[in-house]
């Protein structure tokens, strides 16, 4: 994903300087501008979050990290930004200093810090990260590349995005999320060996280790649903729900040998248990996106099509039913709601159902004000 303004509020422009008082307002999402004080104590538990948000485009965006230390907000998700070379401005962007910063102020009860995890797409390879080695912003009508890596699949005729699934149980994909270069699956871990700062990059989950995010949220578990990968890894004699699960668990055991605090956060997929049961031991908690409302994953902020579009009741129904085995087994919800308007509603249903809502738009390119509810 790489794809969120107050949205109670009505206005009626009669002048140039209303105009710029509103899109002022809107650009900063109605943040609480008056800071936070300083935690005396470590980070909130993560059964104990009341709100949080997420943030995956931007974040080096001159006062968005003002933003995300002055919210409210007892988690952010945000993007592992220097792992973006897309640009020179993101390959440089100082992600541990983020980190820190964003450790260093307090959750909702003024004792606790803020939990920061890192946001990670384990199910497909993105072609603005740093391991991506091929030709950048491919015409997806034009034949495979013959140097692409077997792990890559063929994207779909329609995707311009620049994310491509990834066939996840081939090892050199493992590499670059988990192992890294130095490492090998089934090699034994070395829980003090971790890559300084300034030096090449490992992997996506030593990256996070060494930045000092508390855990990460991880994209695109889906992954094993999709088509695509479903006829590969048919083709590999392989059933990729079980896959997706081991992968999981696979990622709890690396990073929780090098830190025993470390947070695994599965973004969607609440079907997995249905299948594979066992996956919900290794995660601590889920993120689902739109179980009452959505948006157009590539729309721009100010698109209505990014938010407010009603989910199927259906699917729903399904969604939260699945979701209940995961909280059944003491592991939080994270309701992530496409919605403005229907933003009071979606906060109340979510919570009503036992789940932590943040309501946004798709874009996810900066905070919004959680709803009063």
């Amino acid at each position: 994903m790489k794809p969120n303004s107050n949205w109670a509020i009505i206005v009626a422009v009669v002048s140039t300087v209303a105009l710029v008082a509103v899109v002022v307002h809107s650009i900063r999402g109605g943040i609480d501008q008056t800071g936070s004080s300083k935690p005396t104590k470590g980070p909130l538990p993560l059964t104990k979050v009341q709100s949080w948000a997420i943030q995956v485009q931007d974040v080096e965006v001159e006062g968005a990290v003002d933003a995300l230390a002055s919210s409210r907000c007892d988690m952010l998700v945000v993007d592992p930004t220097c792992t973006d070379w897309s640009e020179q401005e993101t390959k440089t962007f100082d992600t541990a200093g983020m980190v820190c910063r964003l450790k260093a102020t307090a959750a909702h009860d003024g004792v606790h810090r803020k939990l920061v995890l890192a946001f990670i797409n384990i199910g497909e390879a993105e072609e603005w990260r740093w391991y991506w080695k091929g030709a950048r912003n491919r015409d997806p009508k034009t034949a495979r590349p013959v140097d692409w890596p077997s792990f890559l699949l063929e994207p779909d005729p329609e995707d311009t995005g620049g994310d491509h699934p990834v066939a996840f149980w081939e090892n050199d994909w493992k590499n670059i999320v988990l192992y890294g270069p130095k490492h090998l699956p089934g090699q034994a871990v070395d829980p003090n060996v971790l890559p300084e700062p300034g030096c090449n990059f490992l992997s996506l989950i030593d990256e996070a280790l060494r930045d000092g995010f508390d855990g990460v949220c991880l994209d695109w578990v889906e992954a094993y649903g999709d088509d695509r990968v479903v006829d590969a890894a048919k083709k590999a004699s392989r059933l990729p729900a079980t896959e997706m699960a081991g992968f999981l668990s696979e990622i709890r055991q690396y990073a929780r040998a090098r830190n025993p605090e470390f947070l695994i956060l599965q973004t969607n997929a609440a079907d997995l248990p249905v299948e594979r049961p066992d996956a919900v031991e290794s995660v601590d908690g889920v993120v689902q996106e739109g179980i009452w409302f959505y948006g157009a994953t590539d729309a721009e902020w100010a698109d209505p099509t990014g938010y407010d579009q009603p989910t199927d009741s259906l699917g729903t129904d399904e969604t939260l039913a699945n979701l209940k085995l995961y909280r059944k087994a003491g592991k939080p919800v994270f309701d992530l709601e496409y919605a403005v308007e229907k933003a009071h509603e979606a906060a109340t249903l979510s919570r009503s159902s036992g789940l932590t809502p943040y309501c946004s738009r798709a874009a996810l390119n900066q905070l919004s004000v959680p709803p009063a509810d």
